[in-house]
């Protein structure tokens, strides 16, 4: 009948290595019978999770009883698994359980950056845009590549970003917001990682519909920035619900009137209305009155601007 053996593993598990190497440490086995080395046994290796290789794909253990295979990552990121076996029928021996090695495939140097979101936007003169840039890097296989540091930087128009670092995370991604200036033209972010080529993220600021289109910051009393686009107010901050909007008339004005959500946040507020103005300069701005349910209202005023 056969022998049944013990198979340990001796050395090897637990590495770590990037893609398509291989890793430092071979992985070394040992077959023994009743704490004995079994020499000349035939130990099968083979891949059992993962796109890894391993060589030789069999090897007869030496006088100490032991026998070793080198083991080279492939093309994909993530858990490795090898196993080694002892199934001899021809000496009568086998294994009564396998030796399995564990390892880790990290991604390799960054070879690639792409823009997943940012790129090609349209932003109004006067709006207060936050927009998100999110860059991927990836290895030369398309594999994620986590932990890097990108740099993020405004170098055409007006515009600033926040973080200016930002380190990729899992999955290869690293975000910032970036905010468009007020000056028209073209806006440009770029992205950079040591050693690689910089993304660029391109977006254009355009003249506003009408002189009065941008974001306004207002007074505490009314306590929600408000957005006008066309000429008429488009929305306000998170706790407002707008009720009317009237567009400009023929003499330039443009009038709005929203009302408080929740009403328990200020239980005596009723609404907020207001109209807008120029400077001659450019400039414009937005004064008005805040009411509450006893019908007085309280003057406020807001300049556009961020």
């Amino acid at each position: 009948g056969n022998l049944a053996v013990d198979l340990a593993l001796l050395s090897g598990d637990g590495q770590g290595a990037p893609v398509d190497t291989t890793l430092p440490d071979p992985v070394v086995v040992q077959v023994t019978y009743r704490g004995v080395p079994v020499p000349g046994a035939r130990v099968d290796f083979a891949s059992a999770l993962g796109s890894g290789a391993v060589a030789p794909a069999s090897a007869r253990t030496g006088a100490d009883g032991t026998a070793a295979a080198t083991w080279t990552f492939g093309t994909v990121t993530g858990p490795n698994r090898l196993a080694a076996d002892v199934l001899d029928l021809e000496a009568g021996l086998i294994a009564t359980r396998q030796a399995v090695a564990q390892a880790e495939c990290l991604a390799g140097p960054p070879a690639s950056l792409t823009i997943q979101a940012g790129d090609g936007l349209v932003s109004p003169q006067w709006v207060h845009a936050y927009v998100p840039a999110r860059l991927l890097v990836a290895d030369r296989f398309g594999n994620p590549a986590p932990g890097l540091e990108v740099t993020f930087t405004a170098v055409r128009g007006s515009g600033v970003v926040s973080p200016a670092t930002a380190t990729t995370d899992a999955a290869g991604v690293a975000r910032a917001q970036w905010e468009f200036g007020r000056t028209l033209g073209e806006e440009l972010l770029e992205a950079r990682v040591a050693g690689l080529l910089p993304a660029q993220f391109h977006a254009t600021v355009t003249a506003p519909g009408s002189p009065y289109d941008g974001t306004y910051w207002a007074a505490a009393t009314c306590g929600a920035p408000i957005t006008v686009a066309n000429g008429a107010v488009v929305g306000v901050g998170p706790d407002w619900t707008l009720r009317s909007s009237v567009p400009l008339d023929a003499g330039g004005a443009a009038s709005w009137e929203f009302n408080l959500r929740p009403p328990e946040t200020m239980p005596t507020f009723r609404y907020c209305q207001g109209t807008f103005a120029l400077d001659g300069e450019g400039g414009a701005s937005v004064s008005g009155t805040y009411v509450t349910m006893m019908g007085d209202g309280t003057p406020w005023s807001a300049v556009r601007g961020f």
